[in-house]
């Protein structure tokens, strides 16, 4: 299966794609000036997002979710995460599930950051 995950901030667009995940429930490192010049590809502001309930869930639902479309055979799937600015939640849990499938049997996983330079990875 072809699995392709997005990041994108919802004040620039949204995007397209087969799930679309809202993060904005979660905690937002926007609100620490420590954090706040640092993407979710930072270990600080990454630790500090996987670390709330609300991102357990979401990870958990869309690893249920993509076991489910492997079982059935699916080809490609396309999931984006999506936050207000595109810059911390949306781009670690995106991150997470990315290296969480990246090297799984039967699925080629990519990942792009819409709203980061250069999309990070």
């Amino acid at each position: 299966m072809k699995l392709d995950i997005t990041s994108f901030g919802f004040r620039h667009g949204k995007v397209d794609a087969d799930l679309v995940v809202d993060c904005r429930q979660i905690w937002n490192p926007h609100s620490d000036l420590k954090l706040r010049t640092m993407t979710g590809l930072h270990s600080k502001v990454r630790d500090r997002v996987l670390d709330t309930r609300r991102a357990q869930d979401i990870l958990g639902g869309i690893t249920k979710h993509i076991i489910n479309e492997l079982e059935n055979d699916t080809e490609q799937l396309s999931i984006a995460f999506g936050c207000t600015g595109g810059h911390h939640r949306s781009v670690a849990l995106a991150q997470e599930i990315y290296k969480a499938w990246r090297r799984a049997n039967g699925v080629k996983a990519t990942v792009y950051h819409r709203e980061l330079k250069g999309g990070g990875a």
